[in-house]
Formats: C-alpha cells, structure tokens, sequence
C-alpha cells in the first residue's frame, strides 16, 4: 500500500512538473507574439508618417484620409535594389601595325674591267726558207719555214698553235701545234709543209698564232698583223739536153 501511495506520488510530481513547463512554455509563446505585435505596430506607424520614395519600382499607396486606419497594418517591404552604375567599358585600343623596316638598296658594284694576267705578241725574226717572193715552181712540195719570238709575256705552251688566217693556204694544214713551250723573249722554228698551185701566179698566205682559248694573235704593236708567205709560182719547162742542130 505504501508502494502504491510513493508511485502515485511521483506520478503527481512529474504532472506538476510538466504543467508548470507547459505554462512557462505558454508564457514564452504569449511574450513573444506580444512583442511581434508591438514591433508591427511601430513600424506601421513609423511607415504612415514617412512616405516611402524609391527611384524605381512599386510604392506603397497612401492611404486615404477618409478610410480607417487598422490598429496593426502589416506592410511587406519589397527588396528594391538601386540599379547598379552602367559599367563604362574602357575603349579598346585600336592596334595599329608599325611600319615595316625600310631594307636598304643593295649597292652593286660596278665590275672592273678583268685585268689580264699576261700578254701574247710575237715578233717575225726571219724567213728561214723561202723568202718573200721566192719563185717556186708550179706542183712542187716545200718547205716554208720561220723563226718567231715570243715578245709577249705569256708562255706558250703545246697547246698554242700556228694557224691558217686567210689568203691561199697553198694546200698546208689549218693549223699545227707548237712542239715546245716557248717562255717570253725566247724563240722558236715553226715549218710548215706545202705545195704549190699548177698555174703559175704570185701567190700570199697569212698566218697567226692562237692560245687555248682561240684567240689568235700576231706581230706588231697590237698583235694583229699576221705572218705572211709571198711566192712566185712558175711553170717548168723541160729543156732539151741534146738541141737539133741549126739548118744552114
């Protein structure tokens, strides 16, 4: 029995703990919705005698004069936002190609004049055979023959050669080749074979001599004379060893 009285007890206390905490609960709930109203009230108020200017969007109405007043009006603020400052974009700059490099006139010299290294120029020293305007008989071989020296500064090599330049070439070859070198101021015996014509006439050959590169050359001042040949040609005549005798 006295089990049952200590739980009905404790049953009772608890109960009255609760209650008291639902009654401070209550307490706090009714405090705070007071509050809540008394903040609405005042800015009710504090709104009707200030009116609300925004640059942009909804304002809130005035109430009329003849209308009533509520005791507690509850005004929704909207968010107005100042409109943000227009963004000035710098200007963008215009990019202006810088000129390109003027390139200087190449200069072009003038090419000298090439300068030879030596010089070709023979001189005629003599006729070894067959002078000027020897007398050959006609469609007979011979032997003409000159004695020439190298006045140039060039050395004449196997490679320079004693050509035919015009006139009668007297059946000769066209040209013939030196047998030696010949240096500068020395001289040399050039002999060329030919024949002469059948029909008996004065006849003239010239001759020039030619380096590698076949450039010809001669006597003279210049090197431009060439190295003649002058011959008489006569006709044979057979002459009787054993002549008739003279009829009286």
């Amino acid at each position: 029995m006295a089990e049952k009285s200590n739980f009905l007890a404790c049953i009772a206390s608890k109960t009255i703990h609760v209650v008291k905490g639902l009654k401070k609960e209550m307490y706090l709930k009714r405090f705070y919705l007071l509050t809540i109203a008394m903040l609405l009230f005042v800015s009710a108020c504090s709104t009707k005698n200030t009116p609300v200017t925004t640059n942009a969007g909804p304002t809130v109405e005035s109430l009329s004069a003849g209308q009533s007043t509520p005791t507690t009006a509850l005004v929704i603020l909207t968010n107005t936002s100042e409109p943000l400052p227009s963004l000035t974009l710098a200007p963008t700059s215009t990019y202006t190609p810088e000129p390109s490099p003027t390139v200087a006139p190449v200069m072009t010299s003038t090419p000298e004049a090439t300068i030879p290294i030596c010089t070709n120029r023979a001189t005629l020293v003599r006729h070894l055979s067959f002078s000027d305007n020897s007398s050959v008989t006609n469609n007979s071989y011979f032997n003409k023959a000159w004695r020439i020296q190298n006045s140039g500064t060039c050395t004449w090599t196997t490679s320079y050669a004693f050509v035919f330049a015009s006139g009668d070439q007297l059946s000769a070859p066209a040209e013939t080749h030196l047998q030696h070198d010949v240096l500068p101021g020395e001289t040399i015996d050039i002999q060329i074979s030919m024949k002469s014509p059948d029909v008996a006439n004065a006849y003239s050959g010239n001759w020039m001599l030619c380096d590698p590169n076949g450039v010809l050359f001669g006597t003279g001042e210049t090197a431009d004379q060439p190295i003649a040949i002058n011959i008489l040609v006569k006709k044979f005549v057979e002459k009787n060893k054993f002549p008739a005798p003279e009829c009286g």
